[in-house]
């Protein structure tokens, strides 16, 4: 099995980038996904040239301040508006100019983009959404975070992966929140381990006074400890598990 581990919310917060860079130097960690429209997008990408880190996405966002201002988007502010009025509301061209818009910002600092995937899996939000950056994709000849397994859109509408997307056979979600013990590791990734490419998620994390903001902080730090310990290396070694990025795809 191919194994990629990737970490959600680069750019953040400045605890989150450290904890990132660190879950890659000396942990298992192979690939991040960057928020480009967060106060420190910058920070994370000087951090990761600074590393040498290149396995780095986009991870869509559609929360906070639009980088694109698409009049079906945002507020009065340039603030995106709140599910699920955005999904109502939003214009699909609009949809892709925010998404273009936010690659194109992680390319013109330097980083070619490896794939994309959605904050709070905002891409498979609705069949728009998941129409729009399939799209997107595309015009890129980017991997998508979806999965050839089933999937469907929060109000239970089978979302149809084309035969052009590359993606992977399995997304793994449930590396969250209560479950993100050494054990829970080990026993996600061995139910995984009938699948040729698997992703797992997780949100390795330094605390900051940022990071302490969120309602989702601590865990990360215990996902720091998890994906950087002796335990978890041990364990991909005995099983053989080859830890890539999206360019195995």
């Amino acid at each position: 099995m191919k194994l990629i581990i990737n970490a959600d919310d680069f750019a953040r917060t400045r605890g989150i980038n450290y904890g990132i860079v660190e879950a890659m130097k000396n942990g298992v960690l192979s690939s991040t996904t960057i928020m480009m429209n967060m106060p420190y997008a910058e920070h994370a990408v000087n951090l990761a040239k600074k590393e040498g880190i290149t396995s780095i996405g986009v991870h869509l966002t559609f929360i906070e301040k639009s980088l694109s201002l698409g009049k079906t988007l945002v507020d009065e502010n340039g603030v995106f508006k709140k599910y699920p009025e955005l999904m109502e509301e939003a214009d699909i061209e609009e949809i892709k100019a925010e998404m273009r818009t936010q690659i194109d910002k992680l390319i013109s600092m330097g980083i070619n983009p490896t794939h994309l995937d959605g904050h709070h899996h905002v891409h498979l939000y609705s069949l728009k959404m998941a129409e729009a950056v399939f799209a997107v994709a595309k015009e890129y000849n980017l991997p998508v975070r979806v999965g050839r397994t089933g999937k469907t859109t929060r109000a239970g509408e089978e979302i149809i992966v084309p035969d052009w997307i590359r993606t992977i056979d399995l997304f793994e979600d449930r590396y969250y929140a209560d479950k993100v013990g050494v054990e829970d590791f080990r026993g996600f990734v061995g139910d995984a381990m009938i699948y040729d490419v698997v992703e797992l998620m997780c949100h390795p994390a330094f605390l900051c006074t940022d990071t302490l903001k969120s309602s989702y902080s601590y865990p990360r730090l215990t996902e720091l400890d998890v994906i950087t310990s002796d335990e978890v290396k041990e364990f991909i070694k005995s099983k053989g598990i080859e830890i890539v990025d999206y360019s195995a795809l």
